[in-house]
């Protein structure tokens, strides 16, 4: 898969130009999640520093976002040197990053999470997430079983990457296993997705992956975790080729 010909910006204008419905819902989840497992489980002043991580990150920086309130430092990571370039570019200001009327383009996104206690922490977000964050090229596959990361997400990656079923469970067992035990995750998935189009270029995806299997599969590597699947909103789906989103969020073994 050529993934260095991979175009994000056009990734981005035609997912996350503006919010959706789903990926709304999505983010009420993860949002509400998170701020529920912070609220019983509050940090201790002065302890340990919490790093997080954001596997295939892509041109996607509401994943980031919904982890802004509860790590120290967020790593995005990215199969595809194109996609790690965009990420930076973002990061330091280079890509589109405002609307027509000048409003910050992530901004909708992040207030759908301020809606949610613990949120309103992190005052500037925008600046905080590039004060907070930085990117690496990694592939989900090379991620270590080190407990590195005590907070995660990964964002339509596993069932997107390839269209083999054990590559999925490979790649979502990598994303696990780098994370502390018990450590809270979200991870989204499209719904029995044949593949998707990007630009001109078509990537593969694992149609077998539904709310089920992803349920199946966490379960099977000691995750607890609530999956939620996410249908089309309206008449509004976001491409051919798929039964909707699904949204997991939980923790480690």
């Amino acid at each position: 898969m050529a993934w260095k010909d991979f175009e994000p910006s056009a990734y981005w204008h035609h997912n996350y130009a503006s919010l959706r419905e789903d990926d709304r819902a999505i983010l009420e989840h993860v949002g509400g999640f998170f701020s529920e497992y912070h609220r019983e489980h509050p940090r201790v002043a002065g302890g340990p520093r919490v790093t997080g991580i954001d596997v295939g990150s892509g041109s996607n920086l509401y994943p980031a976002l919904a982890m802004l309130p509860w790590a120290d430092e967020i790593l995005l990571t990215d199969h595809s040197p194109s996609n790690v370039a965009w990420l930076r570019g973002a990061l330091a200001g280079q890509q589109p990053d405002t609307d027509a009327d000048g409003a910050w383009v992530w901004l909708p996104f992040w207030e759908t999470l301020r809606a949610y206690d613990g949120y309103d922490a992190a005052t500037d977000p925008r600046r905080e997430l590039t004060r907070r964050c930085s990117v690496e090229q990694r592939d989900v596959f090379q991620l270590q079983a080190d407990g590195r990361f005590g907070i995660g997400t990964m964002f339509f990656v596993a069932e997107s990457l390839t269209s083999y079923e054990n590559e999925f469970e490979e790649a979502t067992e990598h994303f696990l296993r780098s994370l502390a035990p018990g450590a809270p995750f979200a991870a989204a998935f499209m719904d029995k997705s044949l593949g998707y189009v990007v630009g001109d270029k078509s990537f593969p995806a694992v149609r077998e992956v539904d709310s089920l299997r992803v349920d199946v599969t966490l379960r099977q590597f000691g995750a607890k975790a609530r999956v939620t699947k996410i249908p089309v909103p309206g008449n509004d789906p976001l491409r051919d080729g798929y039964d909707g989103m699904i949204i997991a969020v939980g923790t480690t073994a």
